[in-house]
């Protein structure tokens, strides 16, 4: 299943289960459509459960130098574990 369409039914599940609100939900999912720019800018398409480490890491590379402040660093990650822990309740990854 690619990405972009699990990234869209991650809203629903953050506000459903996990009680986010929606403006929450919606951060999350923008800053997931973030790191998937950055994949696809790398040329990167690995399948759900074969992003690499060093992918991630690149990512906050590229924001520190991009000049975003440590806390927008932190919540973006913080998006993106969501969506991990999205996936692997779903079996997904």
């Amino acid at each position: 299943m690619l990405m972009e369409t699990i990234a869209q039914d991650s809203a629903p599940y953050l506000e459903a289960e996990k009680g986010h609100s929606p403006l929450t939900a919606k951060s999350y999912c923008y800053d997931l459509v973030s790191f998937l720019d950055y994949m696809d800018g790398e040329g990167a398409q690995p399948p759900v459960g074969a992003v690499a480490v060093s992918l991630v890491r690149g990512w906050v590379v590229q924001m520190h130098r991009r000049g975003l402040s440590k806390s927008t660093v932190a919540q973006r990650l913080h998006g993106l574990r969501s969506f991990w822990s999205y996936l692997l309740e779903c079996g997904q990854a």
